[in-house]
């Protein structure tokens, strides 16, 4: 397997990128998504768009109401996910790691490196997926805050955790169906090293990954 840097250097700082606004096409019909979807092991090498990325970040993180509110239900509306992009092969989009602002529907370049392949070997076993997908969407969350705002709930101290994992579902589950009404593959992954996936990303104290979602055009 190509080694590639661990993606602490090269920052990038006030790059911000403005996501294409879009309407609610036509879509598939919800029964049709669901009956449809697969996990996708198998990507080409064709890019995703900025078009596709659009709806799939809005799909997982988009905001809904004028007050907030988000696609996926969120425990006491604490919202403690964070949304991040591993761009490796999406057209008008720079390779490097974003975070997403649903507010803004909005990138921020944190790092300008290739980190797909840092990655895969952050994985448990063998997973090419993880490097030959178009893009990766991290899912992470803020543990140490979801647990201090549901510290008087049993089991004390771990029921926000717990909340934390359900959230995370509903977010995969909504990119895995968004990705069928794009015409793309994409595999949820939960086998990785914790500490090597957090390292790699260089997130803050008390945020830690609950998820990696590959999505690509399928071979």
């Amino acid at each position: 397997m190509r080694s590639q840097s661990s993606g602490n250097h090269h920052r990038s700082e006030n790059v911000t990128i403005r996501l294409p606004e879009f309407s609610h096409r036509d879509s598939k019909s919800l029964d049709h998504v669901i009956a449809t979807r697969r996990s996708c092991r198998k990507f080409s090498y064709l890019p995703v768009t900025i078009d596709d990325l659009s709806r799939l970040l809005w799909s997982a993180q988009g905001r809904t109401g004028a007050e907030g509110g988000k696609v996926a239900p969120s425990a006491g509306a604490q919202y403690p996910l964070q949304l991040f992009i591993v761009a490796g092969n999406a057209k008008g989009l720079t390779a490097g790691l974003y975070r997403y602002h649903s507010q803004e529907h909005s990138l921020d370049l944190l790092n300008q490196a290739e980190l797909r392949f840092a990655l895969t070997e952050a994985a448990l076993g063998e997973q090419p997926w993880i490097h030959e997908a178009a893009v990766l969407l991290i899912v992470a969350a803020d543990f140490d805050a979801m647990n201090s705002h549901f510290h008087d709930q049993p089991p004390i101290g771990a029921r926000g955790e717990r909340y934390i994992f359900m959230e995370t579902g509903a977010v995969t589950q909504n990119v895995y169906l968004e990705a069928i009404d794009c015409s793309l593959g994409a595999v949820l992954v939960g086998g990785f090293d914790d500490g090597k996936v957090n390292k790699v990303l260089d997130l803050p104290q008390g945020v830690l990954t609950t998820a990696i979602m590959c999505v690509g055009h399928e071979r």
